[in-house]
């Protein structure tokens, strides 16, 4: 639950009277705590897969020392509020990375090699929207949730009519830099 928490200065943040130093502190002992454990679960769940000289592994391993680098900064090193945060925020989002990492090596990569149809097994992962036909029909395939976004026409069978809806306003608009590696085989 602490990978999905939305940390904020007021409510994670609290100064280190024990510093000396006025305007730094730690996130909360509890939090660091959970984030370590789930740092360190990640870190466990992905040694599993780490074998070979394959560009997916090799992210992989620079994706858990950026983690533990993340780790230890956000334990060792006394903050300002928003920094100290925005550092527990990236362990965050390195975690849920590095599981969409092992999904991908652990289950997309072998549906991608085979020839089955997983249409009906979809992962609960968050999907795609794609504006090329091939490209959907390959993620259909595999399993994964895809939105194929297409002109009206009078051939196009329409099941329902649905409206965007915004980002959450605490969601960033930017994308992932670097951005996450695909299978190029």
């Amino acid at each position: 639950d602490v990978l999905w928490e939305d940390l904020s200065v007021h409510k994670h943040w609290r100064v280190d009277p024990a510093l000396g130093v006025p305007g730094l502190g730690f996130i909360l002992p509890e939090i660091r705590e959970k984030l370590g454990e789930a740092a360190r679960r990640a870190t466990e769940r992905f040694s599993q897969v780490l074998d070979g000289p394959d560009v997916s592994i090799n992210y992989g391993q620079y994706l858990l020392m950026t983690l533990s680098q993340a780790v230890d900064r956000m334990n060792k090193m006394p903050s300002a509020a928003q920094i100290a945060v925005v550092v527990a925020a990236h362990v965050q989002r390195l975690c849920l990375e590095a599981e969409g990492l092992l999904t991908y090596l652990k289950v997309v990569r072998p549906r991608l090699s085979g020839s089955a149809h997983y249409g009906h097994d979809v992962l609960p992962v968050l999907g795609a929207f794609v504006q090329d036909p091939t490209t959907a029909q390959t993620f259909c395939k595999l399993g994964l949730p895809v939105w194929l976004l297409q002109r009206v026409t009078i051939k196009l069978k329409v099941w329902k009519i649905v409206c965007p809806e915004p980002l959450p306003f605490a969601w960033s608009r930017e994308p992932c830099n670097p951005p996450i590696l695909h299978d190029t085989s």
